[in-house]
């Protein structure tokens, strides 16, 4: 991906969390991939850990999301929220090729957030998107725990 395109999904982030009470974003790509990502509050990238593990997430939910909505004929999956004791996570479709992993504290207005979701996930789909280069480093997944059936 070239870096005015990276400038522009970080100007993009950067926008939708000054406005919002979103904490931190995590552009992925339909495979699992991770794009690009920002922290609102260190004003920086996610680490690349953490970007993985959240991209993987995110797929394994839409993959999952958009199997319930097939089950029951709801059409093409526009976005999923996750509403927890302490936090929410939303996951928005950003065009053909990407979603947007987004993380909220508890309680956090979901009118504006929408909103601005929407708004940037309408930009990001405009874009011509690819997954971030393999790490140089392995990555430990050893303390990560998904739950089993």
């Amino acid at each position: 991906m070239s870096k005015k395109i990276e400038i522009q999904l970080h100007d993009i982030l950067k926008k939708m969390l000054e406005t919002t009470a979103i904490k931190s974003a995590v552009i992925i790509d339909k495979n699992g991939l991770p794009i690009t990502s920002f922290d609102k509050e260190t004003n920086k990238p996610l680490d690349n850990e953490t970007e993985i593990v959240a991209a993987g997430l995110g797929a394994s939910i839409l993959a999952l999301a958009t199997r319930s909505t097939d089950i029951y004929e709801h059409g093409t999956l526009s976005k999923m929220l996750i509403d927890s004791e302490n936090g929410q996570m939303i996951v928005k479709s950003a065009g053909d090729s990407a979603l947007i992993l987004v993380n909220l504290p508890a309680g956090a207005s979901l009118g504006i957030t929408l909103l601005a979701l929407n708004q940037a996930a309408a930009e990001i789909a405009k874009l011509p998107l690819s997954p971030k280069q393999p790490m140089k480093k392995d990555v430990d997944f050893s303390d990560l725990k998904i739950p089993t059936m």
